[in-house]
């Protein structure tokens, strides 16, 4: 009788439990070398997202997902000191920096102010595109803050982020998480090899009315990402082009100056 006892209640506890966690605040989800957490309410359980630069905000908001600063797609560059607490990863190096990429259309860059021995020009760079923030806060030690925010076009962005002031009299710049779109992937920093050049294998040709030939393009540099070319002609009634059969004379006359190739972005 006091195993079937003891059996029910483990049964109850169990469920307490698991319901417990289904009421929570936020959802965690793993996966290999790639956790993150989703928010399913917004701060203040507002309808909407309601956080701002400078908040506190412990997990991510609703349509959000937040990765820590120990995730392995995040690149340190340069010294740093990675701990488990509130304020996560920091460096006092000023050739240090870290980079990453991600998918989606939001971005939130999480950590903590300070009244002191933190930088107040932080640089973060997407897309190219140059941004800073602050981490010189009005009240010490304030973690799990919204230090940057910013909304973008839904592609993949490449970031990174360093700090020339920095130094090591303490002056540091810190990390505690990423929050982007719930949509979104965290991946490394990879930018792809852009096309540098396209030129054709010949410079003229012969040919009657009515035939056809072939033009090779060569795009360089050999290693580029895309190397697709798409051709197409700037007078169809001389010269005819398809994506298989390039070239097809309709006249006479041909000038290779009709002939337009471009990079397939």
């Amino acid at each position: 009788m006091k195993k079937k006892i003891g059996l029910i209640m483990s049964m109850v506890l169990l469920f307490v439990f698991v319901f417990s966690g289904i009421n929570n605040a936020y959802v965690a989800h793993a996966e290999k070398n790639n956790d993150f957490v989703i928010g399913t309410h917004n701060l203040n359980n507002t309808p909407q997202n309601s956080a701002k630069v400078g908040n506190i905000l412990k997990e991510p908001e609703n349509g959000w997902k937040r990765f820590s600063a120990s995730n392995s797609n995040i690149k340190y560059i340069g010294k740093w000191y990675y701990t488990e607490a509130d304020y996560g990863n920091y460096s006092v190096d000023p050739k240090s920096k870290l980079r990453f990429s991600f998918t989606g259309n939001k971005i939130r860059i999480i950590g903590d102010y300070r009244t002191a021995y933190r930088s107040s020009d932080v640089t973060i760079k997407i897309d190219g595109e140059v941004f800073s923030y602050s981490q010189i806060g009005n009240i010490d030690s304030t973690y799990k803050c919204i230090l940057f925010e910013k909304y973008l076009d839904s592609k993949q962005h490449y970031v990174e982020i360093y700090c020339n002031h920095v130094n090591d009299a303490n002056i540091a710049y810190c990390l505690y998480a990423i929050d982007i779109d719930k949509n979104g992937e965290l991946k490394p920093y990879e930018e792809g090899i852009k096309t540098e050049s396209i030129s054709l294998d010949k410079t003229s040709m012969d040919l009657i009315e009515g035939s056809s030939d072939k033009l090779n393009a060569k795009v360089l540099p050999e290693n580029a990402t895309n190397k697709k070319v798409v051709w197409s002609s700037s007078d169809e009634k001389i010269v005819k082009v398809d994506q298989e059969q390039p070239l097809k004379v309709l006249k006479q006359e041909i000038l290779l100056e009709k002939i337009d190739i471009y990079k397939n972005n």
